[in-house]
């Protein structure tokens, strides 16, 4: 395990630990069991390679303040979700209240390599890659 794996974990570990914010009684075993999936989702995706710092990290983090102030299992089930996105005939926008734009990026890259993206899902992919990483965005142009 490198040091990117042990700060990761730690992090989860410390959401974890943090039994206080996460509640009482059935819901906070139901919170638990989501940080414990929330680090399955970590390791999926150091597996494929994601940069730890500007990806993985800011979606676990996210993530962990979502789980710790939902209040239903529905909630949980949601933000553990991968994210979705909506066309309206117009534009691309993303679906739910926990949409995360470094998770978005990551559902853009795999579309986009499956062929030629739609004008309106190319907008917004460049839209969230100039959110995610506004000086690269502005050296390359885009």
């Amino acid at each position: 395990m490198d040091e990117c794996d042990l700060s990761l974990d730690f992090d989860i570990i410390m959401a974890m630990a943090d039994f206080g914010s996460l509640g009482e009684g059935k819901l906070m075993t139901e919170k638990v069991g989501a940080l414990m999936s929330l680090h399955a989702i970590a390791r999926a995706y150091r597996w494929e390679g994601l940069p730890e710092e500007t990806i993985i990290r800011p979606i676990i983090m996210k993530k962990i303040a979502f789980i710790k102030v939902a209040t239903t299992k529905t909630q949980l089930r949601e933000i553990l979700q991968p994210p979705k996105v909506r066309y309206d005939g117009d534009e691309v926008r993303p679906v739910g209240p926990y949409a995360i734009p470094e998770e978005e990026l990551i559902l853009w890259s795999r579309t986009s390599l499956r062929g030629p993206l739609i004008s309106p899902a190319a907008k917004r992919y460049q839209q969230v890659f100039r959110e995610v990483f506004p000086d690269l965005a502005e050296e390359f142009g885009i």
